[in-house]
């Protein structure tokens, strides 16, 4: 991604994955598909038919096999989507060894 691209507002590099195929944050019992991913934030596929939780404390399973604990705040919510912001900036290194995994695994 170019951070300078006009059509992108975003600063730091996004990764989208395959529907269904991605990444999976465990918040308690639920279980919430990642859509994408950067270091400072996280959309979600929405499950439940109620309003998405507000703040939430949840485990983070990355496709390059690790797992981090993550806290997030709700930004905004749609039927099927959510998007939240991470209280702590996810490593960039983090972030770079996912990436390479889903460009070899899924382009």
């Amino acid at each position: 991604m170019d951070p300078s691209s006009e059509n992108e507002r975003r600063s730091y590099v996004r990764i989208t994955y395959p529907p269904q195929s991605g990444a999976v944050m465990h918040v308690g019992s639920d279980r919430l598909h990642v859509a994408d991913i950067s270091q400072c934030g996280i959309r979600v596929f929405r499950t439940a038919t109620g309003p998405a939780v507000s703040r939430v404390a949840a485990t983070l399973h990355l496709l390059c096999g690790t797992s981090i604990e993550v806290k997030a705040e709700l930004e905004w919510q749609e039927e099927k989507e959510a998007g939240y912001s991470l209280s702590a900036f996810l490593p960039a290194g983090l972030i770079e060894r996912e990436l390479r995994y889903v460009t070899l695994h899924f382009d």
